[in-house]
C-alpha cells in the first residue's frame, strides 16, 4: 500500500493546515495517509555542522523524530500557513535543519507544498518550499492550479472550493507518480561539483 506523509507546519495543530491535512486523509483510496505535526516550536539552525557526523541534529525535537519515520513513507505533502508572504518560521526552521542534517533522506521521492492564507502571499511561499524540495533531488508533483488555499481565522478552508479541488487533483497526481516511480530505476547519483561565484 501506498504511504503518504502530510507535515503540518502550523503553530497551530487544528487550524487550517490540520484541515487540509486530515482533508487529503480523507481523500486517500488505497493509501495509508498519516500526519506529522512539527509542534509549536522548532529550533533554528545554528550552522554547527554536528549533524554531518550521523544523519541527526543536537536539537532533538520534531526534525529528528522526522527523519526517524521519513524512511518508511514513499511521498511526502508540506503545508504551511502563509506569514509575511513566506511559510512559517517553524516550517523554516524544520526544513532547513531537516534537509542539512540529511539531504539524501528523500531524494527521489514525490513531494509537495501547499500553502494556506487568508488573503495573499501563497505563491511566494509556495515558492519558498520548492526550493528545499527541487534542490534535493526529489520529485516535485504538481496539480491543476498552484497548491494554494484560502481560510479565515476559524481555519475553514471548505469555502474555498477551487483550492480544496486543487489539493484533491495533487492527492491523485500523486498517487500516480509513486506508481510510475515504483516501474523504474533510480538515476545514479552524479558527483556534487562544488563552486562559487569568484572563480
Amino acid at each position: 500500500m501506498i504511504r503518504i506523509l502530510v507535515v503540518n507546519g502550523s503553530p497551530h495543530e487544528n487550524r487550517s493546515c490540520g484541515n487540509v491535512a486530515r482533508f487529503i486523509q480523507r481523500l486517500a483510496k488505497g493509501m495509508q495517509v498519516d500526519i506529522f505535526w512539527i509542534g509549536e516550536q522548532v529550533a533554528q539552525c545554528d550552522a554547527c555542522r554536528s549533524c554531518k557526523r550521523g544523519g541527526f541534529c543536537k536539537t532533538e525535537d520534531s526534525v529528528n523524530n522526522f527523519v526517524r519515520i521519513a524512511g518508511n513513507y514513499d511521498g511526502y505533502l508540506f503545508v504551511s500557513p502563509v506569514y509575511y508572504a513566506s511559510i512559517s518560521s517553524q516550517m523554516d526552521a524544520f526544513l532547513t535543519r531537516l534537509f542539512y542534517s540529511n539531504p539524501k533522506l528523500m531524494m527521489y521521492k514525490p513531494v509537495a507544498g501547499i500553502t494556506v492564507s487568508r488573503r495573499s502571499g501563497n505563491t511566494s511561499a509556495f515558492s519558498r518550499m520548492n526550493m528545499y524540495f527541487l534542490m534535493h533531488s526529489m520529485i516535485v508533483v504538481g496539480s491543476q492550479y498552484w497548491n494554494e488555499l484560502y481560510s479565515d481565522e476559524t481555519g475553514d478552508t471548505k469555502q474555498d472550493a477551487e483550492g480544496m479541488e486543487t489539493v484533491a487533483s495533487l492527492v491523485e497526481n500523486m498517487k500516480y507518480v509513486i506508481e510510475g516511480l515504483s516501474t523504474v530505476e533510480k538515476p545514479m547519483k552524479r558527483i556534487h561539483v562544488h563552486t562559487n561565484f569568484i572563480r
